[in-house]
């Protein structure tokens, strides 16, 4: 550990100085974070720090020694060495409203903070339909998918989906479910899903790699993430799934719902409630008109709100305009 810090800090030094660069920008307040605002300080130039979520909570690290941290920032050593990253850079730049209150709870002052959203390359992410997956998992073209991406963890909600979807199967049985992802409760999930005769109707496919991600979104019909915690979101997979034109089902935690316009793109359900994600998957798949007009309007938003070359122009102006400011 030791030999990755002194490596990180004399490298970071070493790159600033040969390319003469006029800000260090990290991404995640801790570690890198802390670093870079050392090394600013060292180097006279300013630090920004994209907060992204995980940085401030540790919610889904299921082993190591922060198994039994829920929060960075409720953690005595953690909470100062994030306050004194946040405080110390020149501009803070998380991925949500949410997680811009958290920061501001930390002691940053708000004139400092500026929201720079997640966004999704909206060429490679698109609603075109292919049918390779479906093939591979001998799907047929009209049956409706179900689609989850995330840890295979209690805290995903991956049980309440398996016996949610179990409620929706019983009344329409062209109705499948894809699982990606992996995580220590895939057997007890397996277990669940053979007790509830469910085999021939959810699909593991474990992790899959970014570059092919976008296939397994254009072959679903519904996303649904029913978290019951979020380290600041809205997650990429959300976005992801929207830029592919798919109606979404998320939870009211965390920076979750700005992605999620409840009624118009997808629905909010609460945590932890099998019978409210029963309700919202039933009518999105009882409803075609509805699954199609929510995946408009889901690709509206990506367009508006969530765009890579939006975001890329975004972050442009904030340099310019903060070195503009500081000549």
């Amino acid at each position: 550990l030791l030999t990755y810090v002194f490596a990180l800090f004399f490298n970071l030094i070493r790159i600033c100085r040969k390319y003469d660069v006029d800000i260090i920008h990290a991404h995640h307040a801790i570690p890198t974070g802390t670093f870079s605002v050392i090394v600013s300080k060292i180097l006279g130039k300013p630090s920004f720090i994209t907060t992204h979520g995980m940085d401030i909570t540790t919610h889904g690290i299921a082993e190591g020694p922060l198994k039994n941290v829920s929060n960075f920032e409720d953690h005595f050593i953690f909470k100062h060495l994030l306050s004194y990253s946040l405080r110390n850079c020149d501009r803070v730049l998380p991925v949500s409203n949410d997680l811009k209150k958290r920061i501001m709870a930390l002691g940053v002052k708000e004139d400092k903070i500026t929201i720079l959203r997640n966004a999704v390359d909206i060429n490679r992410f698109t609603p075109e339909r292919k049918n390779e997956i479906r093939q591979n998992y001998n799907i047929d073209e009209e049956d409706i998918v179900i689609l989850f991406v995330g840890h295979l963890e209690v805290f995903k909600g991956l049980f309440e989906l398996i016996y949610a979807f179990n409620n929706v199967k019983k009344e329409n049985k062209k109705v499948k479910l894809i699982l990606i992802g992996d995580g220590s409760q895939k057997i007890r999930s397996k277990q669940e899903i053979e007790k509830l005769g469910l085999e021939e109707s959810v699909f593991y496919a474990g992790k899959i790699p970014p570059s092919d991600i976008h296939e397994y979104y254009q072959n679903s019909d519904i996303f649904v993430l029913p978290s019951q915690t979020d380290a600041g979101g809205p997650p990429v997979v959300f976005i992801e799934a929207m830029a592919c034109g798919l109606p979404i089902i998320g939870t009211n935690v965390g920076g979750i719902p700005e992605g999620i316009e409840n009624g118009v793109n997808g629905f909010i359900v609460p945590t932890k409630n099998e019978n409210e994600l029963t309700k919202k998957l039933k009518l999105l798949v009882n409803d075609k008109d509805c699954r199609v007009n929510f995946g408009r309007k889901s690709i509206e938003k990506i367009q508006n709100e969530f765009n890579i070359d939006k975001k890329i122009n975004r972050l442009l102006e904030i340099y310019k305009q903060y070195l503009s400011l500081n000549k």
